[in-house]
């Protein structure tokens, strides 16, 4: 059986990358739609300010009521931003109206568009999502170059208009082939708090750790106001999210690829507090080729920390957009104080302190306290952040979300034995030989790091009302992981996971 259905891998990734492209053609190449809308500066800010607004309404949104935000997304503000577009062509349409129109709305429409697609993709089989996403990165590349050579209002207003049409109705057929029965689907917020709680519980340190990197492009994207620079910068971060997703299909197809993105932001670190202690002295060249790596890294966490979010949505059966906008509006918040701090570095000349001393000052400030809030507030193990995994696709694996399982297999029965903690789960430490052997089956079978909790848990004997509540998440998502479970083992009863367990020896 196929583990990829190849024409929605393509479609989907052709519709989300036109949504990427189109919102960052529109809030970072001021230039592209010609709308008069202030300094170079003004536009930017502006972006930011919609980007935190827009983010911060879905994420509320989708806690009081997923199934109108759904509906909002999809079939309501698309032809509205589309509509915009077309009415901030007119001539007649001038000054604060032709912002408004040619700017405003279509931004908050291509953000709309991110998360519907990010939607549409996560609700399918993670291996589909994962690599929808990776796809998506690759083509949104070839998308945002492509365009980007075009010039004039009238042309690029057409491009915009085109693309978001193509967008949108791609978007809408793929819509009508949701599972809406799935966990992450039929959740909601009130009734499944516990697990969105502790969802977030266990990436917020890499959405914050990807922040600080969004903060530091803000700096940067301030600074770097001339366009020649500017441009040395964009096509950097460009090729960095070109290069890392081939990178990552690639070695996914042959081996699990697991990481962690707090041990990227720890790599990182004292390489970035020296790279700002030297930037005072480093104007020109050498600043502009430091911003390149550092957007470069940016763009590389971006797209970790989206993939990340999939297989949180998936490990507790959320809403995917719920994590998606979290996550953007961390960094765009990071990125509006980054842009902040550039733009009131010239006072400090006022006290003789140059401006580059102030940035680098304030920037070492900054990642200080975010290390400082990851690592000294919270020093307890108990919910630590999940690392991005890409399981390996070389086994031939059964595509998991195409089989039909009856349930009255993994039912519940049994007194169910002592529970065991999530932290004890993630131990490097076995504390016995069924931890042993869950991990060693977890290895040769790639399986996620949930899935080996979940099997766990059953083989100590524990119902599906308890590793739902010892894991956070609810009995249908406890459900979904073991009929998971059962396809990548290539079994179908209790009886044989069981004799698996413990007879497995490696």
């Amino acid at each position: 059986m196929k583990l990829f259905d190849a024409g929605k891998i393509i479609s989907s990734s052709l519709g989300m990358a036109v949504a990427m492209s189109l919102s960052s053609l529109f809030l970072w190449k001021s230039d592209w739609l010609s709308v008069p809308s202030g300094s170079f500066h003004g536009s930017h800010g502006m972006g930011i300010v919609i980007g935190i607004v827009t983010s911060a309404a879905v994420m509320l949104w989708c806690s009081l009521s997923r199934r109108s935000l759904r509906r909002f997304g999809m079939q309501v503000v698309p032809p509205i931003a589309l509509a915009s577009l077309v009415l901030s062509g007119l001539p007649v349409v001038q000054g604060s109206a032709q912002w408004v129109l040619g700017i405003a709305i279509p931004v908050i429409g291509s953000y709309t568009l991110m998360f519907s697609w990010f939607y549409v993709v996560s609700l399918r089989d993670i291996e589909g999502s994962l690599m929808t996403l990776l796809f998506a990165w690759v083509v949104s590349f070839f998308v945002r170059t492509f365009f980007e050579s075009f010039t004039g209002a009238a042309v690029t207003l057409a491009i915009s208009a085109t693309l978001m049409s193509v967008c949108w109705g791609l978007l809408l057929v793929q819509a009508r082939q949701l599972d809406l029965t799935s966990p992450m689907a039929s959740s909601s917020f009130s009734a499944n708090r516990v697990s969105y709680v502790h969802g977030l519980a266990s990436f917020w340190r890499s959405v914050l750790y990807c922040g600080t990197f969004a903060f530091l492009g803000g700096v940067v994207r301030f600074l770097a106001v001339d366009t020649t620079a500017m441009t040395f910068i964009n096509y950097s971060s460009a090729l960095a999210g070109l290069f890392a997703p081939i990178v990552l299909m690639a070695l996914w197809r042959f081996r699990t690829v697991r990481y962690n993105i707090d041990g990227v932001f720890r790599l990182a670190f004292p390489l970035i507090v020296v790279a700002l202690g030297i930037l005072p002295f480093a104007a020109g060249i050498p600043f502009v080729i430091l911003a390149a790596l550092l957007y470069m890294t940016y763009s590389f966490l971006s797209l970790s920390v989206q993939a990340l979010s999939i297989q949180i949505s998936h490990d507790y059966g959320i809403d995917p957009v719920f994590c998606l906008s979290f996550q953007t509006l961390v960094c765009v918040v990071a990125q509006g104080v980054g842009y902040l701090l550039g733009a009131c570095a010239p006072a400090g000349e006022s006290f003789g302190v140059p401006p580059y001393a102030v940035i680098a000052l304030g920037s070492v400030c900054f990642l200080a306290l975010a290390l400082y809030v990851t690592r000294a507030l919270h020093p307890s193990q108990s919910e630590k952040s999940r690392p991005v995994e890409f399981l390996s696709l070389a086994s031939g694996r059964v595509d998991c979300g195409a089989q039909s399982m009856p349930f009255a297999e993994i039912e519940e029965e049994g007194d169910g034995a002592a529970s065991v903690s999530e932290e004890t789960i993630v131990r490097p430490r076995y504390e016995d030989k069924t931890a042993l052997r869950c991990d060693l089956i977890g290895r040769k079978y790639a399986l996620s790091q949930r899935e080996i909790e979940v099997m766990l848990l059953f083989a100590r004997g524990n119902t599906i009302s308890s590793i739902a509540g010892e894991l956070f998440i609810s009995d249908n998502t406890v459900k979904t992981h073991m009929r998971r479970l059962y396809a990548k083992l290539g079994i179908h009863k209790k009886q044989e996971l069981f004799a698996l367990i413990n007879s497995y020896v490696e």
